[in-house]
């Protein structure tokens, strides 16, 4: 039995982006969402060029209509999905912004089926709802007590960044799945970089017409905490992902695994001086039920 690495590598990038889940949503409370992007961005490229250059990888031949899919891809999951996820993260917090993600799911799932016409079994269908269930009942159960001392008017906006961030990623991942069926022969490092590069590009934009002013008090932000999360949820997280959308066998099946960072969070949990109760727990069991069932269908 062969191993779905792409799976694998899916679940993988949601681990390392449960840490750096936590710390941008730290790091974030001092500093604006777009400057956070950018700056993660920013520091994350050079990185990711060098492993491309370094790894046994290819630039290949892409095609125009490629090269195309891969920069819309990066400057709308990269660049506005992500801001409006960090935009997000201060509103609501991690834990229902996290579960608001989760509607990118369905969505990819809809998308890959019927744009990409990719098939999905009924084992995957109960493997998605399983995990869905699972991820619901964490964060429900979590995020119920910080929502009280919320206004409803910042968690309303919060909200419509946290669907407009699932949204985004999930269209982000079927462009970026159309551009490798369309470029095989490019390595996913280097696809990265020109997705990565694009993002950057679109944020660049507009800071620049919004003169700069995001980036005003840069000198007192958490810097060690941007670069750590940098490390981890842009460098390796972005790298895994690219992985995952390259060789999974279906890219709703991917971004379901994807979309299990909560359940990574939870052992973090104690760290940070949150409670986990039974019902987090069970809620847990069920999601990596799912993930397993997931895992079997594509094997």
């Amino acid at each position: 039995m062969q191993l779905p690495l792409g799976e694998l590598a899916a679940l993988g990038a949601a681990a390392v982006w449960a840490v750096g889940t936590v710390i941008f949503a730290h790091a974030g409370r001092n500093v604006p969402a777009l400057a956070l992007n950018l700056v993660k961005g920013v520091l994350a490229l050079p990185l990711i060029v060098i492993a491309a250059l370094i790894l046994p990888t290819q630039w290949g031949q892409p095609s125009f209509e490629a090269l195309l899919l891969f920069g819309v891809s990066g400057a709308l999951g990269i660049g506005v999905g992500d801001t409006c996820y960090f935009a997000a993260l201060r509103r609501i917090g991690a834990t229902r912004t996290a579960l608001l993600f989760m509607a990118s799911t369905p969505i990819a799932v809809l998308l890959s089926t019927f744009a990409l016409g990719e098939p999905i079994n009924v084992f995957a269908i109960l493997g998605i709802a399983l995990t869905i269930a699972g991820i619901l009942w964490v964060i429900a159960e979590r995020a119920t007590a910080t929502d009280a001392q919320a206004s409803r008017k910042l968690v309303a906006v919060g909200i419509t960044f946290g669907l407009a961030a699932a949204a985004l990623q999930a269209v982000g991942l079927i462009l970026n799945r159309q551009a490798f069926n369309l470029a095989t022969d490019t390595s996913e490092a280097w696809a990265t970089v020109l997705r990565l590069a694009c993002g950057c590009a679109a944020l660049a934009l507009v800071l620049s017409l919004l003169n700069n002013k995001p980036l005003a008090d840069a000198r007192r932000w958490p810097w060690k905490l941007i670069v750590i999360g940098m490390v981890l949820g842009t460098f390796t997280g972005l790298l895994l992902q690219q992985f995952s959308v390259k060789h999974a066998v279906n890219a709703g099946i991917a971004q379901t695994l994807l979309n299990t960072t909560p359940l990574f969070v939870l052992p973090i949990a104690p760290l940070i001086g949150e409670r986990v109760s039974r019902r987090a727990v069970l809620g847990a069991i069920v999601a990596m039920a799912g993930v397993s069932v997931l895992l079997w269908s594509v094997t």
